[in-house]
């Protein structure tokens, strides 16, 4: 037994030792899938390693669809919400990038029985920035923070939201075509006008892995969980993505995430994002 063991070990270092840097994915996104159930760029986990790149993103979700929405007794309830949305960072240093994001269009579809609305404008403006506090050949760990602006204008009634983000991110690359990572974060919101603030948190930690079977496409699967921004257990979710790399700093993410317990109302989301690394790949 302890010969088998010895042999294991002895067959895993080297593979361990030919692991590539932790940061080196090429023209590959990276880190954990760009998902959230909440608008714009709010509650979305952000990546350890600091790039410079730019980024168009486009996200659709589906909120409070009723089982019933397709009944005979018309009685039925459906949200359908999403957007596009440029964003960009900037690698400062070898530790650090500042990053920004606006939703230049947002979408809003409602339909009961009764009524249909739709809002379509300016969405949610995110300015953030991520420091890379440790890092070795196998490990990344960094802290990230974001504030989210109400310019959604005309969305909002006698209130302005704002909301901040924090976490500390993780990225292990144990092999060299497998990397695990996670984020334990932390969101809170409160409102500015003449009335309540209605202040509101929540805790949230996202756990994944990605895979790279070549070095054009990526294999990612990320599960997730909220507490306490609307009940105990806000959700916990799945969610999966396709990852590849077109054309020297070139990439697109494919994703789509789903919620299996909790209060939350929402019933999926997915998203496309397409983006040019423009400091190396």
């Amino acid at each position: 037994m302890r010969a088998t063991v010895i042999f294991v070990v002895l067959a895993i270092l080297p593979t361990i030792s030919m692991a590539e840097d932790v940061c080196s994915y090429g023209g590959l996104p990276n880190g954990p899938l760009g998902l959230s159930f909440f608008e714009g760029d709010i509650g979305r986990p952000r990546r350890v390693c600091p790039r410079t790149e730019l980024a168009l993103t486009g996200g659709l979700a589906g909120i409070d669809v009723a089982d019933d929405m397709f009944s005979d007794d018309g009685n039925f309830y459906g949200t359908l919400s999403g957007g596009g949305e440029l964003s960009g960072s900037w690698k400062f240093s070898d530790k650090g990038e500042i990053f920004a994001s606006i939703q230049a269009l947002h979408f809003r579809f409602v339909q009961n029985a009764t009524i249909t609305k739709t809002r379509m404008g300016m969405g949610w403006t995110s300015l953030g920035a991520t420091y890379l506090f440790f890092k070795n050949e196998i490990l990344a760990l960094a802290a990230t923070g974001r504030i989210t602006l109400p310019t959604a204008f005309g969305y909002y009634e006698h209130a302005w939201p704002l909301t901040l983000d924090a976490g500390l991110s993780a990225e292990l690359r144990p092999l060299p075509r497998l990397s695990i990572h996670g984020q334990l974060g932390a969101i809170t919101s409160f409102a500015i006008g003449h009335g309540d603030p209605g202040p509101r948190a929540a805790f949230q930690l996202v756990a994944g892995v990605s895979y790279r079977p070549w070095d054009w496409l990526g294999l990612v699967i990320d599960l997730g969980t909220q507490l306490g921004y609307d009940a105990p257990l806000d959700q916990l979710t799945a969610a999966a993505g396709l990852r590849f790399h077109i054309w020297e700093g070139l990439g697109i993410e494919l994703a789509a995430m789903l919620p299996f317990a909790g209060e939350t109302a929402a019933n999926m989301v997915v998203g496309l994002r397409v983006s040019y690394r423009l400091d190396g790949y």
